[in-house]
C-alpha cells in the first residue's frame, strides 16, 4: 500500500474512483493506515503505541469493517502490547 503522501496525481484519481465504485474502501484504507502507522517508524515511544492502539481498538468505524476481526482481536489481546516493551527499552 502507498502512503497518501507518495500517491501520484493519477494515484489519487484511481483512489478516489474506487473510493466511489466501493464506499467502504475508505474506511478500509483508514484502518490498514491506522495500523501501518502504530507499527511504523513514527511510534517511538511506548506511550505513543499504546495510544495508538487504543485508538484503532475503540474506533467504532473500524468495528464495522468486515474481516477485520483477526486484526482486531489481536491488537486487543494483552500479550500484544508486552511485546513492545523490548522495542521501547
Amino acid at each position: 500500500m502507498t502512503r497518501e503522501e507518495k500517491l501520484t496525481e493519477e494515484d489519487r484519481r484511481h483512489l478516489n474512483e474506487a473510493y466511489r465504485l466501493c464506499p467502504q474502501l475508505r474506511k478500509l484504507r483508514c484502518f490498514v493506515c491506522d495500523v501501518y502507522e502504530l507499527f511504523g517508524p513514527t511510534t517511538k515511544t511506548h506511550d505513543v503505541a499504546k495510544a495508538r492502539r487504543e485508538a484503532i481498538l475503540q474506533n467504532q468505524i473500524y468495528r464495522e469493517i468486515k474481516g477485520r476481526e483477526k486484526t482486531l482481536k489481536l491488537l486487543s489481546d494483552d500479550f500484544f502490547i508486552y511485546p513492545l516493551d523490548a522495542i521501547f527499552r
